[in-house]
């Protein structure tokens, strides 16, 4: 059963002053289900906004910060929920501002958002007021999902709502919250891990050695090249394919041709012969064959060389309530280019820079 959102988060949002007097925003992170009716694991910021310790998806597919609005949902859902529910107080200077916009999600649903501003609550003093949305109804798609939060985190787009991304609001505060277009995560291994995201910057006391940096290709999208997927001693090239990393989704999609080589080099690669089986569109294993499964190694172009991500079976199989089952999280897609899920993040800390146009990549520290 999910708990409330103040049991789940027991700190908020801090500023931090670190070597070099580079000021970082830094939000609890954690990796927990977020949707009860269709079980998928998402990662969850805890940040205060008037006054309220809220969660939100930690997406870098989308500029928007949204939050679900009480109002218009159940008390039961919103206390059942892992994000919580906004209640907009006149008297703390929040404020719906009236503009209304019906948005489609890539699972298919749609949600209507309305324009609001409120205190973001990262200094006991003089915070500042931000803008984002408020969720005020949710059409279904076809996997039926819970109302969601979400913390934007990818390029800005030239509509309304999507304009203003909240690391912008920051940098251009005049109080100097944060200096840098930039923002880092990390999390620890395992299947409920804790980590953060930081606001403005990276903390090298996370991570081992240097950040390994890639060039983002294209535009709007934390977009990168891929050159190869390995395992064991076997490769496939990847020819003209992209990988967008979205922590937004659950999952590594694909083409379909890229995921058949990349179940063969798999079956090729496990430790002893096992049943991988496709059901249903996506393939499956006994969970009490798992740990057989190999490590995937993804290369990537780097700035000056090849950098290597590596993916072992933690991150990329998923248990099935009382089945006995497994999945394999390489889905397919249509989109004609790689769509890398939050499955990556355990283990790893990442930075993006929009300015500089450019991700990196290294280990956490032990």
């Amino acid at each position: 059963m999910l708990v409330s959102m103040q049991l789940l988060w027991a700190i908020s949002s801090t500023i931090l002053l670190y070597a070099g007097a580079v000021p970082l925003i830094r939000l609890p992170m954690r990796r927990e289900i977020v949707d009860p009716v269709y079980p998928r694991y998402g990662l969850v910021a805890n940040l205060s906004v008037n006054n309220q310790s809220l969660g939100a998806l930690v997406d870098t597919e989308t500029p928007l910060m949204y939050f679900i609005f009480g109002p218009y949902y159940s008390p039961e859902l919103c206390s059942k929920s892992v994000f919580g529910c906004l209640y907009c107080h006149i008297e703390d200077n929040c404020a719906l501002l009236g503009y209304r916009a019906e948005v489609t999600l890539r699972d298919g649903s749609t949600v209507v958002l309305e324009s609001t501003r409120a205190s973001f609550d990262i200094s006991e003093q003089d915070p500042p007021m931000v803008l984002f949305a408020s969720e005020e109804l949710i059409t279904f798609g076809p996997d039926v999902p819970a109302p969601s939060s979400v913390l934007g985190l990818g390029f800005s787009q030239d509509r309304p709502l999507f304009r203003t991304p909240l690391i912008d609001q920051l940098v251009k505060n005049p109080s100097g919250y944060i200096k840098s277009r930039s923002f880092s995560l990390y999390l620890e291994s395992g299947s409920l891990a804790r980590g953060e995201v930081l606001l403005g910057g990276v903390d090298p006391d996370k991570f081992i050695g240097p950040l390994a940096l890639m060039p983002v290709v294209g535009e709007g999208h934390w977009m990168l090249h891929l050159l190869a997927v390995n395992v064991g001693g076997a490769s496939r090239r990847q020819a003209g394919l992209h990988a967008i990393l979205d922590t937004g989704t659950n999952g590594i999609y694909m083409p379909a041709k890229a995921r058949e080589d990349l179940i063969t080099l798999i079956k090729a690669g496990v430790e002893r012969p096992i049943d991988i089986r496709l059901n249903g569109g996506v393939y499956e294993v006994d969970c009490v064959d798992r740990n057989y499964l190999p490590t995937i190694e993804l290369s990537l172009e780097g700035v000056g060389g090849k950098v290597s991500m590596e993916v072992p079976q933690e991150n990329y199989v998923e248990e099935l309530a009382s089945s006995g089952a497994c999945t394999l999280l390489f889905l397919e897609n249509t989109e004609g280019f790689w769509r890398i899920g939050q499955n990556v993040v355990p283990g790893h800390y990442f930075s993006f820079d929009f300015d500089k146009k450019q991700i990196g990549i290294a280990r956490m520290k032990p």
